[in-house]
């Protein structure tokens, strides 16, 4: 299952949010699984790649702080 831009979801604990690459020439900086430690998505179980998703968008996965309204 694809998680779509703007989504937040669980991953071990964590909220992580799907957003949009800001940096092509650096796609990987600020995604939660470039750096810390843990394996990256890509081509894993979520793909970030634009020719793997549905709405063709190179995504990264950041730690997010959003809450729900209720």
């Amino acid at each position: 299952m694809e998680h779509k831009l703007g989504e937040t979801f669980e991953f071990e604990g964590n909220t992580l949010e799907v957003s949009e690459v800001e940096d092509i020439e650096r796609p990987c900086v600020g995604c939660f699984f470039f750096g810390e430690g843990h394996h990256c998505y890509f081509g894993g179980i979520e793909s970030c790649m634009d020719e793997d998703r549905e709405d063709h968008t190179n995504v990264i996965f950041k730690n997010s702080t959003k809450t729900e309204e209720l």
